[in-house]
């Protein structure tokens, strides 16, 4: 049995159960979306039998790095239901379904892919992207459309696995 903790011994959750079983006695576990400073493991050998000790001949963690806040920017997206885009034309939003979308990313810290004003691309599914680091919502008022601001800071992430 497997169990880690994020907060340095203070609680414990069960690893899950073996998602696979690679070789004879050697099994994978999947920590899906933790994002922490630190990471304690904790394994729990049992027998069935007097005369046999369970071993633990090696362990393998494997992890994506945050990286270092230096890569990280911030910006204002002014929400409102019709927006003239550089080229003249007009463009409705549906703002809801946009702050929507972006907390979701926030929430669920998935790269997504990022285009800034001067072309530069930056991917995500699988590509080098950005995570959406933190996001503060200021809203004139709460009636439809949605009209205010949203500031989101962005970290460039180099690779996703």
């Amino acid at each position: 049995m497997v169990d880690y903790s994020l907060d340095n011994g203070q609680t414990w959750t069960a690893a899950g159960t073996v998602s696979e079983q690679v070789q004879r006695k050697r099994f994978n576990f999947y920590l899906q979306n933790k994002i922490s400073t630190s990471l304690k493991l904790r394994f729990t050998l049992r027998s069935t039998s007097n005369t046999v000790t369970p071993v633990i001949f090696g362990w393998v963690v494997s992890y994506l790095p945050m990286p270092d806040p230096n890569w990280m920017w911030s910006f204002t997206i002014v929400l409102s239901e019709s927006q003239t885009l550089l080229d003249n034309s007009v463009d409705t939003v549906n703002t809801e379904s946009e702050i929507a979308y972006l907390e979701g990313l926030f929430r669920t810290k998935q790269l997504t892919s990022f285009t800034e004003a001067d072309g530069t691309r930056w991917e995500g599914t699988g590509q080098p992207g950005v995570l959406v680091y933190d996001i503060t919502t200021n809203l004139r008022d709460l009636t439809q459309p949605l009209e205010g601001e949203v500031t989101i800071t962005l970290l460039e992430a180099v690779e996703s696995y």
